[in-house]
């Protein structure tokens, strides 16, 4: 078995100053957390459920951790190895939902994607979806999120959605379902789906949406860049300021 350097990520930063000794570092710190990866599975596996309650979720750490770095660790070694982000790679241990979303031309984002709506006087509400949800269904899968809040039969006349999600399918299904015009402008020289009055429309309120984006990423409402370590109080804080920023938007209308 290879010998344990406990102080090697201390070593890393502060003592590895070119890049051939960064990598012979992180290399050996793969190396070490493929063997820490095994012993932690045998560890957790001699846990029966006979043993102690802080042993047996101690134990269920431990198997929850195997399985991250079982994924974790091949991607590690891709970026050794290439210097490119694997796709979905993951980002946090104890958040496999947060993941590098790629993104075309070698860009890379980072956290966790969500299908955010907005309505007339800016008004928001939104999930999480997948990390490779499909921008091109987006705008399909905002309708039952609409009817989710104002009823399994209401139906917006006006349907915006932004230019990522121009796919032939979408405005044909979202028309059956009841949608009078749908308002997704067109990738290069693509034709409307609307008139002109209302492609003006469409794009004043895809700039109001962007601006709505914008104000929920603000350290305000604090949408973006959270602290929680877990799935459930990340998608409860995205919703709290969603909450947040419609009640300073209610607020305002009141005071209007």
């Amino acid at each position: 078995m290879p010998r344990i350097r406990s102080k090697l990520v201390k070593h890393f930063r502060l003592f590895a100053k070119t890049k051939a000794e960064k990598q012979e570092v992180l290399t050996e710190l793969v190396a070490q957390s493929e063997v820490l990866t095994e012993l932690a599975q045998a560890v957790s596996q001699q846990v029966s459920q006979r043993c102690g309650r802080v042993k047996r979720a101690a134990a269920a750490r431990l198997t929850q951790l195997v399985e991250v770095a079982r994924t974790l660790l091949p991607q590690i070694q891709q970026w050794l190895a290439t210097g490119k982000v694997a796709t979905e790679k993951l980002l946090h241990a104890g958040i496999p939902a947060a993941r590098a979303i790629a993104r075309g031309s070698g860009q890379v984002k980072f956290g966790r994607k969500w299908l955010i709506n907005r309505l007339a006087g800016g008004y928001v509400f939104g999930a999480r979806v997948a990390a490779r949800a499909d921008e091109n269904k987006m705008p399909e899968a905002a309708l039952p999120a609409y009817r989710r809040v104002f009823g399994a039969k209401a139906t917006p006349q006006l349907l915006v959605s932004d230019r990522g999600a121009s796919l032939a399918g979408a405005p044909k299904a979202l028309k059956q379902a009841g949608v009078r015009q749908v308002g997704i402008p067109p990738r290069g020289q693509g034709a409307w789906l609307v008139g002109k009055p209302v492609q003006q429309t469409v794009k004043s309120e895809r700039g109001k949406t962007d601006g709505s984006l914008g104000r929920l990423k603000h350290t305000k409402y604090g949408f973006s860049h959270r602290q929680e370590r877990s799935l459930a109080t990340q998608d409860a804080v995205g919703q709290r300021a969603i909450v947040s920023a419609n009640l300073n938007t209610l607020l305002r209308d009141l005071l209007a």
